[in-house]
């Protein structure tokens, strides 16, 4: 019993970190993707990458909104905030991602 209860707190325990550390999402750029559980109503995304140091970013049907890359060699220099919710937040990742004409997003929930 002792053993099952230890494996189960380690689970939960890695299940947050990892919640709280983010999921990474390589999406394609220019084209909207759905962020489920991140606001209300579920989040529409799209991202057009300008070169190396802005992107501009549409949520919904809003105007594209310019963001400066943050660059960096701490992993937390990376990211750059691109949209904020009730129930958490969707970071731009300044990485190389595995095919052109793609990116990747963070999501980190609350």
């Amino acid at each position: 019993m002792l053993k099952k209860l230890c494996v189960l707190l380690f689970a939960f325990i890695f299940v947050s970190q990892a919640v709280a550390a983010g999921t990474d999402m390589t999406v394609p750029l220019d084209t909207f993707v759905l962020i489920p559980n991140i606001g209300r109503p579920d989040v529409q995304i799209a991202v057009h990458d300008d070169g190396r140091d802005d992107i501009q970013v549409r949520v919904g049907r809003a105007r594209p909104v310019r963001f400066e890359k943050h660059r960096g060699i701490e992993i937390e220099d990376t990211e750059t905030l691109i949209y904020s919710g009730a129930k958490g937040r969707v970071y731009y990742v300044n990485t190389i991602a595995d095919h052109a004409g793609e990116c990747v997003l963070r999501v980190k929930r609350d």
